[in-house]
């Protein structure tokens, strides 16, 4: 009983320890060392007393599901909290244990898998520890770089339309390829920004696709993708400035919010490229 008693302590008390904790970081999660200290607790009584109830087949595995799904709870103290951390600890959990046993496979290490992770290896617990370690380090810096390529980048544009300067947010949207016919780049708005640079009578012209009496520079309409459907933009001539620095652009008008309050402007990354940002 001492031998099952060492893994059931390390093995899932410490690595669960370690899991649940990359977990929760990737999902952004408050960190309470005293409730996860309780939910390896309780995940470690049960690999305890799970040899007794002999457990075989898909009962085992709902058990052992469940079981991390309370794990979850008194962590989260929330059912759908529980649910996407339980969701995230089960799939990193396989990835683990997976992986473990690939490694022992390449080694020709012995090794008896049970239900969802549970092994029994002749290698020292210090090993399998290690790994957990090993585990957690690049778990958390693959977790970085997907934050990082994900998130949203936003920055201040000035769109400078007939000698009239304003500050927008823009999106920098890498999927925006964009260009006028004379090669210029677009950077999309919504409609509503044109109140600042346009007169009342200007918008109204450009709505009912009068450009002869906009006064605008280079005005056309090309044609854009977006979710499976084209649609025709109108776009001209302006200019933007970024970090102090100037480039002639065409002005894309949006007739739907772009999505997101944050922004009012959608920029390809070629223009911040040329600005250097």
């Amino acid at each position: 009983m001492e031998i099952i008693l060492e893994y059931a302590i390390i093995d899932n008390f410490v690595i669960d320890w370690i899991l649940l904790n990359i977990s929760l970081k990737i999902l952004k999660f408050p960190i309470c060392k005293k409730r996860i200290a309780l939910s390896c607790f309780l995940g470690t009584i049960f690999a305890c007393v799970s040899p007794l109830i002999a457990l075989i087949g898909a009962w085992g595995v709902a058990a052992k599901l469940l079981v991390a799904y309370f794990m979850c709870i008194i962590i989260c103290l929330s059912f759908k909290a529980g649910i996407r951390l339980w969701i995230a600890f089960s799939g990193i959990t396989f990835c683990f244990g997976g992986l473990l046993i690939a490694v022992f496979s390449y080694l020709n290490i012995p090794t008896n898998v049970g239900l969802i992770n549970t092994y029994i290896s002749p290698l020292p617990m210090g090993i399998i520890l290690g790994g957990g370690v090993l585990f957690s380090i690049l778990a958390s810096k693959m977790a970085k770089i997907v934050r990082k390529r994900n998130q949203v980048q936003v920055l201040e544009l000035n769109i400078r339309l007939n000698n009239k300067k304003k500050m927008v947010m823009g999106f920098v949207d890498t999927g925006n390829l964009l260009h006028s016919s004379s090669g210029r780049a677009v950077v999309v708005v919504e409609e509503d920004l044109l109140k600042f640079w346009l007169s009342d009578a200007q918008r109204m012209a450009l709505f009912l696709k009068k450009f002869d009496k906009t006064d605008l520079s280079n005005i056309e309409q090309i044609a854009v993708n977006s979710m499976g459907a084209t649609y025709m933009m109108t776009i001209f001539d302006a200019d933007i400035d970024i970090n102090g620095k100037s480039m002639p652009i065409s002005l894309g008008i949006s007739t739907h919010k772009l999505g997101n309050k944050d922004y009012k402007a959608i920029v390809g990354s070629e223009i911040v490229e040329v600005c250097n940002v």
